[in-house]
Order: C-alpha cells, then sequence, then structure tokens
C-alpha cells in the first residue's frame, strides 16, 4: 500500500507537472519533482508546481522535503540520516564520509560529521547554510581533491 501511494503520486506528476515543465526522478523510496531549469524560465511556475507537488503529497499521506528547485517527496519523515545509519550497521564500517549539496542533504551531512567527516558542496546557486562542525567545499572539484587526498592516506 505504501508502495502504491509513491507510484500514484509518480503517475500524477507524470500527468500534471512534467508536461508543464518539470523534470522527474524516480528513487526507491522517494519521487523526486525537479524544477532548476524550469525556474531560468519562469520562477512563479516553478515555485507553483512545487507548491502543487506539496499538496498532492500530503493529500496521498507522504512526506514532502523541499531542497535546492526540489520537492522529494518519500514514505515518511525519515531523512537520510537514517539510511546513513542503517548502511553502517549493516556494513560495520569504521569510517564515514558523507558529502551533499543540497538541503535534503543536511541531516545526513550533520550525522557525518559528528561520526566522521560530514561535507556540504557548496555552489553559485546557494550558499551553504551555517552548520557546526561540517566542512564547506567550494564546489565538485573540491570534493574530487580531498577524496583523492584521502584515498591517498
Amino acid at each position: 500500500q505504501v508502495c502504491e501511494r509513491l507510484d500514484a503520486l509518480d503517475a500524477w506528476a507524470r500527468r500534471e507537472v512534467v508536461p508543464r515543465g518539470a523534470r522527474l526522478e524516480r528513487k526507491r523510496a522517494s519521487v523526486a519533482v525537479h524544477v532548476r531549469e524550469l525556474a531560468l524560465r519562469d520562477e512563479a511556475l516553478a515555485q507553483a508546481i512545487l507548491s502543487e507537488v506539496r499538496l498532492e503529497a500530503r493529500a496521498r499521506g507522504l512526506f514532502a522535503r523541499d531542497g535546492r528547485a526540489v520537492v522529494e517527496v518519500e514514505l515518511d519523515e525519515a531523512d537520510k540520516s537514517h539510511a546513513v545509519l542503517e548502511l553502517l550497521e549493516r556494513t560495520g564500517a569504521a569510517g564515514l564520509v558523507y558529502a551533499g549539496d543540497d538541503l535534503t542533504d543536511l541531516p545526513a551531512i550533520q550525522l557525518a560529521s559528528k561520526l566522521g567527516i560530514g561535507i556540504f558542496v557548496g555552489s553559485s546557486e546557494r550558499t551553504p547554510p551555517p552548520t557546526k562542525g561540517v566542512e564547506i567545499l567550494d564546489g565538485p572539484g573540491a570534493l574530487a581533491a580531498l577524496l583523492e587526498e584521502l584515498a591517498a592516506r
């Protein structure tokens, strides 16, 4: 029944918002509606679509999480930090590095900063939010350089 709700939202989004310029990304446990490209042409329409997605998600008993020019609709309020904890538990990993570039990544980045290394990858689109203990890098190139440095250790 839970997956049926996500499937129904996915079908609704393909029918109602994709034809108007949104881009849909289906993940295993979520549906993301992106409007970044649309916002460059029509910011008002992009924001209207995100509002519609939030309302539709709530009406279907799903949780909508705002990101950067995206609404990610999930089964519940569990965030990416829950998935990271589950992976750590399953793998028994001794270390953790998590990098993300969106607001939806912040809970996992904050968790990683406590258990290892949490990184917010900045961009020209968004100033990184002030978050205690989180490394802030200036773009994907800086992240690649850091990962190369860590791998060389």
